[in-house]
């Protein structure tokens, strides 16, 4: 309820800059009664009153957005309610709207405080303390995450020039789909690639399974649907992420490219990484399918979105194919030989030699 909005006058504090919720009569009687209709209910006490956060009345402070986390803060639920009150929640499915849209609310907050410069001006001991409570949320939140992706991207980098030479060094299923849309790998050799790429994955998470101690091992990093994303917008995610790692592969490990590329192991290692840094928050990031198979086999855990992460890198590196081999570099390829790749009665040069060769060259800087 705003102030300006029909109804009783609601009280607050004279020095009233911002917008705070609790800092309001009438708001502490709409907060009561909703707790007490989420407890009969079953949803918890009235530390978690199901309500819009951000429609509140005025409050003395000088920094929203800390105001907000302050809030925030307060309706966060213990660790060792959240599965009770998940099913509580799907037993009362009007219910959800509300708990979704203050998580929502929670991670928009942690994700934008960093670039935001809050007011020095006026803030009080408690609400420095606060601050630095909210960097030490965001230290947490972010923990681990930057090893992750550099983990993956390093891994990638010494892998794709070590089986480029043998088998084109695909690794991903998606890769190898997209490379047969784009008419470089015939249709028997891709099914055959695609099948060993997930023997692979089982075989490494089981590995890993073996090889870990128990309280490392966690569930061997699953892929799952987090804070709140849903089936579609972790397709998006997925596709987005594997779109621009697909297009890097094929840019930079193009034969018919004759000015010096750099390395593409560094190319691709360094989009895989990009790809987790974005990714993890929301789907763990996969950008592989066989990377989600292989852990989800090993420890029996097939949610009922593990589609995502195989139509999401799948569409996403078909589309990377399709821009890069048809619209940007297409192939000079009639209809009968595209149709003899992908028989496998005819295959595209193969020009690894000329390639690393031309890669040895160095970039000389001249003047003009």
């Amino acid at each position: 309820m705003r102030p300006d909005a029909e109804g009783p006058a609601c009280s607050s504090s004279p020095q009233s800059q911002g917008w705070l919720p609790v800092q309001s009569s009438c708001f502490q009687d709409e907060y009561s009664a909703s707790a007490v209709g989420q407890q009969e209910r079953g949803l918890g006490d009235s530390s978690e009153p199901d309500i819009p956060l951000l429609e509140a009345v005025h409050c003395c402070s000088s920094d929203p957005l800390l105001v907000l986390y302050r809030e925030l803060r307060t309706l966060r639920p213990s660790w060792e309610g959240r599965e009770a009150r998940w099913e509580a929640l799907k037993a009362h499915p009007a219910d959800r709207q509300g708990t979704e849209r203050r998580s929502l609310q929670r991670s928009a907050l942690l994700w934008l405080y960093p670039w935001v410069r809050p007011s020095q001006e006026g803030c009080s001991g408690q609400e420095e303390k606060e601050k630095e409570e909210l960097g030490k949320d965001l230290e947490r939140r972010n923990e681990g995450q930057e090893q992750i992706s550099m983990a993956f991207g390093l891994a990638i980098g010494p892998l794709a020039p070590a089986l480029g030479p043998v088998s084109g060094g695909h690794i991903n299923p998606a890769v190898t789909l997209a490379l047969l849309v784009g008419n470089q790998i015939s249709l028997l050799r891709a099914v055959f690639y695609v099948a060993a790429q997930l023997v692979g994955a089982i075989a490494g998470a089981g590995i890993l399974y073996g090889v870990a101690p128990t309280n490392a091992r966690g569930n061997l990093a699953v892929n799952a649907l987090n804070n709140n994303t849903t089936p579609g917008q972790a397709v998006v995610v997925e596709l987005i992420l594997t779109f621009q790692l697909a297009l890097c592969i094929f840019s930079s490990t193009d034969s018919r490219r004759t000015s010096p590329v750099g390395s593409p192991a560094l190319s691709i290692g360094f989009s895989v990484a990009l790809g987790h840094l974005v990714g993890i928050y929301f789907t763990g990031c996969s950008m592989n399918p066989a990377r989600s198979f292989g852990p989800a086999v090993v420890m029996k855990r097939f949610s009922s979105s593990h589609w995502v992460f195989w139509v999401g890198p799948i569409v996403g590196a078909m589309l990377a194919a399709i821009l890069y081999f048809y619209l940007l570099f297409p192939h000079s390829l009639s209809l009968s030989e595209r149709m003899a790749i992908i028989k496998g009665t005819y295959e595209p040069e193969d020009d690894w030699e000329d390639q690393r060769e031309e890669r040895k060259k160095t970039i000389e800087l001249t003047a003009h």
